[in-house]
This record gives structure tokens, C-alpha cells and sequence, in this order.
């Protein structure tokens, strides 16, 4: 069978078209390599780059929070060197009080025996101690003293009440009632506005009957003198001390509202 020219012309650029052929899919898949390691190579980069932004943050991290560490821990420690001189300035301060205290304990006791003095100098005088009402003086009982006395507080007579109270601790300075003798003194100095004198009269009453009725009241009413003549630190030393002392008192409970009026926190029940 005859061969066309024409087949044989195919059949000649048969293995150059195919070579073509296979040219083009290699450059194609060249190319297609070239892309893929050129978007290898900038996820590289880019991954280099955000590991460098990683490694700069890390490296800046602690030293913030380190720098912020700092500032706390020099912050907390101010407040506790701000926190101590409250406590020892607060220590000072009850120390003065402890010494006020004791040092006018000291003197009133002192004026007390001049007191005594003076009035045994008047009974010893010409006409001190004689006459009949001398003689109904001298015998009258503790308590009934104490009646006549308080009978004159109740009338607002403050210096004749003072004058019969001390008269029955001048008198019968071991009785049961001095105690109370003692107090209603500071309740006369107080109602007339006497703060200094009434402080000095209740502290007697906390000195002198530590294991008395009237201890509790005795520092109320001292506290409350000394905010009245506006010395508030020791008044506040004063009711604190009831609170600790008296905890469950009815005085306590006056001494923890008072606090609170002060803006003071009243301790615990």
C-alpha cells in the first residue's frame, strides 16, 4: 500500500512536536517551582521577621513587669515606713498619756492633803469644831453623807454636793462609799464645765478603786472630758482603753459610738 507524502511529512515532525511539547510542560513546571521558592522564601522572611518582633517583645516583657515590681515593692515599702511612724508616734502618745496621767494623779493627791490639812487646821482653830452643829456633823454615818450630798447634786448645788463628798472621803476615806464619793466629784466638776478638774477627780476613781464599780464610767467620763476640751488623742486613748478593759460594758458600747461619731473605728464587741 502507497504512503501519502503528506503522512510521511507527520510522521516526520511527529518526535519535534512531542519534543515541543514536552519543552513547554518543563518551562511551565519550572516556572511553577520558581513561584513556589519565591513564596517559600517570603514566608521565610516572614517568619523571620515575626520571630524578631517575638524575640524584641520577650526581651521587653520582663523588664516591664520587673520595672513594675519595683515600683509596688517601693510603693509598699513607703507605706510601711509611713504605717510604722503612725504606730510609734501612736506609742509616743500613749506613753505621754501613761505619764500625764500618773504625774496628775501625783499632784492631785498632793493638793487632797493640803485639802486635809487645811480643814484639820480649821477644826483645831477657836470655834472651828464646837457647837452643837459641829457635834451633828462629826456624827453623821457614811451614807448619810452620802445622801445629803448626792440630795445637793440632784438640786444642781455642784460646790455643796463637792464639799459633802469629800467630807465623807475625808472622813471615811475605807468605807464603800468613797468610791462613789469619789466619782459624783468628777460628775459636779464636769456638769460646771471643770474638764481639767473633773480628769483629775475620775482618774482617782481608776487609781484608787481599780477593782470598783465605777472604773468603766470613771474612763468614760475622762475621755469625754478630754474631747470637751478638744484633746482629742487622749480622749481617744481614754475610750479605747474602756473598750479593751470593758469590752461587753454598757460604757463601752457609749465609747464605740462616740469613736465612730469621731470618725474612728469603735473596736470590737
Amino acid at each position: 500500500m502507497a504512503v501519502r507524502p503528506t503522512t510521511l511529512l507527520l510522521l516526520a515532525t511527529l518526535p519535534w512536536a512531542t519534543a515541543c511539547a514536552k519543552n513547554e510542560e518543563l518551562i511551565r513546571l519550572e516556572s511553577q517551582v520558581d513561584q513556589l521558592r519565591q513564596q517559600l522564601q517570603t514566608m521565610r522572611q516572614s517568619q523571620e521577621a515575626t520571630q524578631a518582633q517575638l524575640r524584641t517583645l520577650q526581651d521587653a516583657l520582663p523588664q516591664g513587669v520587673e520595672s513594675r515590681l519595683e515600683a509596688a515593692e517601693r510603693a509598699d515599702h513607703a507605706q510601711g515606713q509611713r504605717l510604722e511612724t503612725i504606730e510609734q508616734s501612736a506609742a509616743t502618745l500613749v506613753r505621754r498619756a501613761d505619764d500625764l496621767d500618773f504625774r496628775l494623779a501625783a499632784l492631785s493627791e498632793e493638793i487632797r492633803s493640803l485639802q486635809q490639812t487645811i480643814e484639820q487646821s480649821h477644826a483645831l482653830a477657836p470655834g472651828g469644831g464646837s457647837g452643837a452643829e459641829g457635834d451633828s456633823s462629826e456624827s453623821r454615818k457614811p451614807d448619810e453623807i452620802y445622801s445629803a450630798a448626792y440630795a445637793e447634786f440632784q438640786r444642781g448645788n455642784y460646790p455643796t454636793a463637792i464639799r459633802d463628798f469629800r467630807t465623807l472621803l475625808n472622813r471615811y476615806p475605807q468605807a464603800e462609799l468613797a468610791e462613789y464619793a469619789q466619782y459624783w466629784i468628777g460628775e459636779c466638776l464636769l456638769a460646771q464645765h471643770h474638764f481639767e478638774d473633773a480628769i483629775l477627780e475620775f482618774d482617782h476613781v481608776i487609781q484608787r478603786y481599780p477593782h470598783g464599780d465605777l472604773v468603766a464610767a470613771a474612763y468614760l467620763k475622762k475621755g469625754l472630758a478630754y474631747v470637751e476640751l478638744n484633746q482629742i488623742a487622749q480622749g481617744v486613748v481614754q475610750l479605747q482603753r474602756l473598750i479593751e478593759e470593758f469590752p461587753r460594758s454598757r460604757e463601752a458600747q457609749t465609747a464605740r459610738e462616740r469613736l465612730e461619731n469621731l470618725g474612728l473605728k469603735g473596736g470590737s464587741d
